[in-house]
């Protein structure tokens, strides 16, 4: 009976082993079939997308360029006229002719009076230390030729140099563009051969009176002083030359000197300033000339070394015009060409 029960038993544990993995076969079949149908999806939905085309790639967005603004036109500048100085040495008149022709551009012919005897005679010297234009430096070259009894005519497709007939004239313009200007002094050189005096000893203190010392120039050899000015302070220039060049002999001049428009009392103090400083220019310490009125004569009594009584002989006559004295107001106009007018206001002020 054991062994049948045993036997029994055996046989039962032996069949729920078969049952139970067949029984976990069949729950589990349902489920791992829908695994696989996920599994599957999702494969499918991989390959999808793989084979997908995919949009392009958006180019980049283009950036803004600044614009470059417009640089207005470069207005043109006129160019300033060349200037030279003007320089001659003893030059005849073929060497001016020569320059003449060059700075107009029109031939030059010798016209009536002029000989090969005359232009071997003719010197021409001009010492010019400032800076001009070309029209500037021949109208300063037509002055100096006329004061030669020389003239240049235009006759627009030429010019004639010719020798002045009768009473000197000006020239005729170079071109009717540039007319000459009444009221427009135009410098002009004047040359001063001394006779008594070294121009050596009297230059610095002449570039002292003078109103352009740069332009005031010494020719050791023929001890001859050159100034270019305007025409009314060269005569200033030659007014003190001729003050300072007077015979060096020595001597005491005694002069009685009559006073007709002034005082002669008045003028005494203003006559020993001009003495000192005339003893100054020509290198002496102080004046040796006695200056006294006379009340009775109105006349003033001078004694002294015979250049300076005659030098200031020379101003007392230019102190005793009448216009010094003169009741009636009268009212000038002056071109100013170089100066500042408010300068020499100031300056006539002080």
């Amino acid at each position: 009976m054991r062994t049948l029960f045993g036997g029994a038993l055996c046989a039962l544990l032996c069949s729920l082993f078969i049952l139970i993995p067949a029984v976990q076969s069949q729950e589990n079949s349902p489920a791992k079939a829908e695994a696989e149908k996920l599994a599957q999806l999702a494969r499918e939905a991989s390959e999808t997308q793989s084979h997908e085309v995919q949009p392009p790639a958006q180019a980049p967005a283009p950036q803004p360029t600044a614009t470059p603004v417009p640089q207005p036109a470069a207005t043109p500048t006129e160019k300033p006229e060349k200037k030279s100085p003007l320089n001659l040495n003893q030059a005849d008149l073929n060497t001016v002719v020569k320059y003449i022709s060059g700075k107009t551009n029109k031939p030059v012919i010798f016209g009536a009076g002029i000989t090969p005897e005359l232009i071997e005679k003719k010197k021409i010297t001009i010492i010019n230390p400032a800076e001009q234009t070309d029209q500037e430096n021949l109208a300063l070259l037509y002055r100096v030729l006329s004061h030669q009894d020389i003239a240049v005519v235009d006759e627009d497709d030429i010019l004639v140099v010719q020798v002045l007939e009768g009473k000197r004239r000006p020239n005729i313009p170079i071109t009717e563009d540039f007319p000459e200007d009444k009221n427009l002094e135009v410098p002009i050189t004047q040359a001063r051969e001394l006779e008594n005096v070294r121009g050596g000893r009297i230059l610095d203190s002449l570039k002292g009176m003078v109103r352009n010392p740069e332009a005031l120039q010494y020719d050791r050899q023929t001890n001859t002083l050159f100034y270019t000015d305007t025409k009314s302070y060269v005569a200033k220039f030659l007014f003190l030359v001729d003050l300072l060049d007077k015979d060096p002999r020595e001597g005491l001049l005694p002069r009685v000197k009559q006073i007709t428009n002034v005082s002669a009392e008045e003028l005494v103090q203003p006559a020993l300033n001009f003495l000192d400083q005339y003893a100054r220019s020509l290198g002496r310490d102080n004046s040796r000339t006695l200056v006294k009125p006379e009340p009775l004569t109105n006349s003033l009594i001078i004694r002294g070394p015979t250049n300076e009584v005659e030098a200031l002989s020379q101003v007392i006559t230019q102190l005793d015009k009448a216009t010094w004295r003169s009741i009636e107001r009268i009212t000038k106009t002056r071109t100013i060409n170089r100066a500042n007018p408010d300068e020499i206001i100031q300056k006539a002020k002080d």
